[in-house]
């Protein structure tokens, strides 16, 4: 049976409604920023310019969720449904993306019918990353020589990891040192990239090492 999740409540265990077949995910449209050269063949692309990466529009995913056959249920499904999610900044479930999810605002439209079949639209406007539901936890300890390399691999969105280390550390990552006091701390000298980022991490032998960050993909 698919269903959707919407704010952790399930379109058809919890909800009781059945979903269409026509539900849809918009693609993420790249932001590009072109500028014309004068004279010149062509056009100078700055899409990458600010962050050396390009940046994506929202998506707009859409869903019918079908009403049963009677008819007097309807206005009081409908109102349920807004007043559960129509304008709300919702966690989002898709069947098409297994393990991941979207945050966007939810709109809630009015009951429409075709032909026999009645339903009730959603549209909701969402970030262009799909957030994988399990965040990616890496547990360490800095061995003897009081070295620890690493190698973190990410999905294709750019992500700031959150270290917990139980003693002082020099983290080396992107060519660049930075010591770091016990704690729990980001750093945005500390972005994963899409692919495999390698970390040096040097402290005290047995200094334990956490890390845990938010992996997405498109």
């Amino acid at each position: 049976m698919k269903q959707i999740t919407i704010r952790g409540k399930k379109t058809y265990d919890d909800l009781g409604l059945l979903l269409a077949p026509d539900s849809s995910i918009g693609e993420a449209k790249v932001k590009t920023y072109l500028v014309d050269i004068p004279h010149g063949n062509g056009t100078l692309d700055l899409s990458e310019a600010i962050t050396g990466e390009v940046s994506f529009e929202d998506r707009e995913i859409s869903f019918k969720l079908l009403l049963t056959a009677d008819v007097s249920t309807w206005n009081i499904k409908e109102r349920q449904l807004k007043n559960l999610f129509h304008g709300k900044r919702c966690e989002i479930i898709m069947p098409q993306y297994e393990g991941y999810y979207f945050i966007g605002r939810v709109s809630v439209g009015a009951i429409e019918q075709d032909n026999s079949v009645a339903y009730v639209p959603f549209k909701a406007i969402v970030e262009p990353f799909a957030l994988k539901m399990n965040k990616t936890i890496a547990s360490h300890t800095v061995p003897s020589g009081g070295v620890l390399n690493l190698v973190l691999n990410n999905e294709r969105m750019t992500t700031m990891p959150t270290f917990t280390t139980s003693a002082n550390v020099k983290i080396t990552f992107g060519g660049k040192s930075h010591l770091y006091t016990a704690g729990t701390f980001q750093s945005t000298g500390i972005l994963l990239r899409e692919g495999d980022n390698p970390i040096k991490i040097e402290a005290v032998a047995g200094t334990t090492i956490n890390i845990i960050y938010q992996e997405g993909a498109l």
